[in-house]
């Protein structure tokens, strides 16, 4: 498709401004959420989790798979300052984007990054007797 040369140049303004906008990322009132480098974008779901969980006294939180860092960052914003956050993530490209999405809140000092396989973490035994018939 040939675009009329008259309005080439707006169109790649107008383009230009959109593709901008797409990786400013997702703001919320106390932080930004960048997800340009991350397989999974903020969504509804993610919002809903970080805003719903039941997380009334907690002192210490886990998000495996943190991606962005959206969950650990809304958990960070509902708990008292004494909480810690731990956040997992196994891919580089969005645990690099979490750190820079949680060192540019407020909450940097209440959430820990680390990036590796959750498959590799050290684990006690479960203290039950395993059954045949359980799932």
């Amino acid at each position: 498709m040939q675009i009329i040369p008259h309005f080439e140049g707006k169109v790649r303004s107008i383009f230009g401004k959109f593709m901008a906008k797409k990786n400013q990322g997702f703001h919320f009132k106390q932080f930004q959420v960048n997800h340009h480098r991350c397989a999974m974008k903020v969504g509804t779901d993610g919002i809903l989790l970080g805003a719903w969980a039941d997380i009334q006294g907690a002192k210490n939180l886990l998000d495996l798979g943190t991606g962005t860092g959206l969950i650990a960052l809304m958990l960070a914003q509902r708990t008292a300052q004494d909480c810690h956050i731990s956040a997992v993530e196994l891919d580089n490209a969005a645990a690099e984007q979490a750190q820079e999405n949680i060192q540019a809140s407020p909450w940097a000092e209440k959430i820990s990054l680390y990036q590796m396989d959750i498959a590799k973490f050290a684990q006690n035994p479960p203290h039950f007797i395993a059954r045949s018939n359980a799932m």
